[in-house]
């Protein structure tokens, strides 16, 4: 993850403060705890359907729920019409996680009691790879349901005509050296 980060840094010159890196099942578990019963409100942009080695993708096209099991197909998804898969991918996945977000701060959303029950906070920090401590969702809390007034935007990476398979060009003169500790 150090890596990871050190090479986004690289990369765009900005410093990650937190992260979280979160697996297939637990994803499952965290969508199906804050998006309810209901799931999530989505609408998969084409009919998803193939037989993928770690779980077939079902999903048909148009406005839907998504509970966890389909959110994470449409997020593994890669096999689009319109060609370029991994960058559809990518996008979808953006999309999803924005529309999650977005779900789960709704004021309807019971997500802000949740965090501030301990055992809720822990259960919900358990299998999760992050540098996010509990009493950091607690200093943060406001903030973190006050994201709902800002407006996100996406910026194209530019020097991404610079990245090819055996060689990654950096803004940064050291991007190939060791990363150092700070």
């Amino acid at each position: 993850t150090d890596y990871l980060i050190n090479k986004i840094y690289a990369l765009t010159d900005m410093k990650i403060d937190y992260y979280a890196v979160i697996n297939t099942s637990d994803a499952r578990r965290i969508f199906n705890e804050f998006c309810g019963n209901t799931g999530l409100r989505y609408t998969v942009p084409e009919a998803m359907e193939y037989d993928d080695i770690y779980e077939d993708i079902d999903l048909y096209e148009g406005d839907q729920y998504l509970n966890g099991s389909k959110a994470v197909q449409l997020m593994r998804y890669r096999d689009y019409e319109s060609g370029n898969g991994d960058v559809k991918r990518c996008t979808t996945q953006v999309e999803v996680i924005r529309a999650f977000v977005k779900s789960a701060l709704n004021s309807d959303n019971p997500l802000k009691e949740k965090l501030l029950d301990e055992t809720a906070r822990k259960n919900l920090l358990s299998g999760i790879k992050t540098n996010v401590t509990s009493s950091d969702i607690l200093e943060n809390i406001d903030f973190i349901f006050s994201i709902g007034k800002f407006e996100f935007v996406s910026v194209p990476f530019r020097y991404s005509a610079l990245i090819t398979a055996d060689n990654v060009s950096s803004l940064h003169e050291d991007f190939n050296k060791p990363f150092e500790q700070e």
